[in-house]
């Protein structure tokens, strides 16, 4: 009779084992969901950006400096929108960057700007790279 509780009591704690690995699946399943949610956030942050950058052009202005130029398309009525843009050579080597900004635009409004680049005439700009900055 002793034995029999013995196995029993054995048979309790593997019981009991078996079930306490189970919960670490489970926090593994919820803790993907919360990765699945954090991505899909990250996508509908991405959608909802408050400027659409479009026509954006790397232009040499006579002085000797370039311009970046385009248009930003308001996607929400925005109290303060602002564009950054960073100017490189042909290397690759960041050698201006530059803002611009605009006060009280309302969505669906079309902003047409220009992010001066000033450089000497020895520097040659082969690319930039705009992108929205601060909006609110």
């Amino acid at each position: 009779m002793k034995k029999l509780y013995i196995a029993i009591g054995v048979l309790l704690l593997v019981f009991l084992a078996i079930g306490c690995s189970g919960s670490d699946s489970s926090s593994d399943n919820a803790q993907s969901g919360t990765t699945e949610q954090t991505a899909q956030t990250d996508t509908q942050e991405q959608e909802k950006t408050a400027l659409t950058l479009v026509n954006v052009t790397l232009t040499p202005e006579s002085y000797g400096g370039y311009s970046a130029k385009g248009t930003a398309i308001a996607n929400k009525d925005l109290s303060y929108a602002q564009i950054n843009a960073q100017f490189f050579d042909k290397d690759g080597a960041l050698v201006y960057n530059s803002l611009t900004n605009v006060q009280n635009i309302k969505a669906g409004t079309q902003w047409k700007y220009t992010i001066p680049c000033i450089v000497d005439k020895s520097v040659i700009v082969a690319t930039c790279n705009v992108t929205e900055g601060t909006c609110y």
